[in-house]
């Protein structure tokens, strides 16, 4: 049974590697993730989190490190973000309806 109110979605975990095709809601990565995602929700890259693939998700928040083709709707970049590059591709490097940046000074 499902709890009312938790949150739906996975945890890739600090020190964990994953490799492949992820599909799903929500995710959260504070290890490493490579290959394919889409996600429907939100994708979330911790400040230790480092995702190396092609990136479909609703809402995606960097706070580590990503590198891919990422086409989101919502692009956030914390201060914390590292060496954000995108490789070239016949789409673009990135497509994102809302762009923003959390800058401390």
């Amino acid at each position: 049974m499902a709890t009312t109110g938790a949150p739906q979605g996975g945890i890739v975990g600090e020190g964990a590697v994953l490799a492949g095709k992820v599909k799903g809601q929500n995710l959260s990565v504070l290890g490493r993730l490579e290959g394919e995602v889409h996600i429907e929700g939100r994708l979330m890259v911790g400040p230790q989190g480092r995702v190396s693939a092609r990136v479909r998700a609703a809402e995606v928040i960097v706070e580590g490190e990503i590198e891919g083709d990422v086409n989101t709707d919502s692009l956030i970049l914390a201060e914390t973000a590292k060496a954000l590059t995108f490789r070239e591709c016949a789409e673009g490097y990135i497509s994102a309806h809302r762009a923003g940046w959390q800058l401390h000074l």
